[in-house]
């Protein structure tokens, strides 16, 4: 649509509106076209399409089948853009940003394929020029585009609702790695190969997790897989698609593996002491596991999670729910509590209400006035108890 004012600097372009099932298409697509021309809009009458199957932005939209797809002839063109530019050693940028374009309506209907696209975006980097080297990452990156584009469908499945899957994985130092499925209870413990073990542990613990999709993920297909990890790299990696250094490697195997079968991925932080069954396993500790699965099939000898932690984590299955409340000992919930306490009745003193969720100058004033007769060990262990103890809440976890 385009303004007919010769003033105009921007223009409008491209609205989609989407009506329950039997909603009179005529009488919505009436008042838009008046909606229109009371703003001083024309309406491209040869791009408009009504119906359940539509052309938005480059792409197929089918709520019949409840599909987005991409249309063939993008797939086509784009993988004969990637086998002309892998025969480059100087590749043209204008010819690179052309196959981004093509590559980013792809992603718009398969979203977990952006972690393959950042070697090729940093390729802009640095000066402008008409040609650059093509690097190993990009050629690594385009490679996978090559092999995944045949087979790929270029269709997603558009689900209001997805079966959720909750597993745990930890990697520990130089011994191994484990996790569990709790649908299931299947677990897993094994070493990390020897010419792995002096890789950074961002690449171990996503290791971790790409060892679970490789074993358990043909059980997954169109249903969203929530991870519990405790460290936050890994977990932000996840959630963004990205990460830096040599852990994407390991990331976007897992995607690839995702996107063969449908499958959502979300991952959520949780403290080290709340992962114990993946951390004991990581360790090869017989008898923490043994403990802890004892736990599970006596559940009934232990105290139920309190409510106000239930409510939070209701969307878990009981066993998981019951796992990340008694993952932490007695006496360590205790010290917890401790913290807790001792941050409730400062914020009660000093008139900060309410306690939670933690604001950032409430905490600054907090620490301020306990560093000088605390430990940094007690400083960061508190921290680190507030912020497992606001997770358990559902509440934001951004300041800490």
């Amino acid at each position: 649509m385009q303004r007919k004012y010769t003033y105009t600097v921007r223009y409008l372009d491209d609205f989609l509106l989407v009506l329950p099932p039997r909603f009179p298409i005529e009488e919505h697509s009436a008042r838009f076209q008046s909606i229109c021309e009371k703003l001083g809009f024309s309406e491209a009458q040869d791009k408009r399409e009504d119906g359940t199957c539509v052309y938005y932005l480059g792409l197929i939209l089918d709520t019949e089948k409840m599909e987005a797809r991409v249309p063939e002839e993008k797939i086509n063109q784009a993988i004969a853009d990637i086998n002309k530019i892998l025969k480059y050693t100087f590749v043209p940028m204008k010819k690179l940003q052309e196959l981004l374009g093509l590559l980013e309506f792809c992603v718009a209907v398969f979203p977990i394929g952006h972690p393959f696209l950042r070697h090729i975006w940093n390729m802009f980097c640095g000066p402008e020029r008409r040609a650059k080297k093509l690097s190993k990452a990009a050629r690594h990156n385009l490679a996978w585009w090559k092999k995944f584009l045949p087979i790929w469908s270029g269709t997603s499945v558009i689900q209001s609702k997805r079966e959720k899957v909750y597993i745990a994985t930890d990697a520990s130092g130089k011994k191994g790695i484990g996790g569990v499925e709790f649908q299931t209870g299947e677990i897993f413990s094994t070493r990390v190969p020897r010419r792995h073990r002096k890789k950074h542990i961002n690449w171990k613990e996503m290791y971790a997790i790409l060892y679970v999709f490789t074993s358990w993920s043909d059980q997954w297909e169109n249903k969203k897989v929530i991870i519990f990890c405790d460290n936050t790299g890994v977990v932000r990696g996840i959630n963004k698609r990205m990460i830096r250094g040599r852990a994407i490697e390991p990331l976007q195997t897992i995607f690839l593996l995702a996107a063969r079968r449908n499958i959502q991925v979300a991952a959520v932080w949780v403290p080290t002491k709340s992962n114990a069954l993946a951390d004991a396993l990581s360790r090869f500790d017989l008898k923490k596991i043994a403990n802890i699965i004892h736990g599970w099939t006596t559940a009934s000898r232990f105290p139920p999670p309190p409510t106000n932690f239930k409510d939070n984590v209701k969307d878990l299955p009981t066993i998981a729910q019951f796992y990340v409340y008694h993952g932490l000992a007695k006496s360590t919930r205790k010290k917890l509590d401790s913290s807790i306490n001792t941050y409730k009745e400062f914020c009660s003193l000093h008139s900060y209400a309410p306690a939670f969720p933690i604001k950032q100058r409430t905490l600054a004033h907090f620490i301020a006035l306990e560093a000088p007769k605390r430990t940094t060990q007690w400083i960061n262990a508190t921290i680190g108890n507030l912020k497992s103890h606001q997770k358990d809440m559902g509440l934001d976890n951004s300041i800490l």
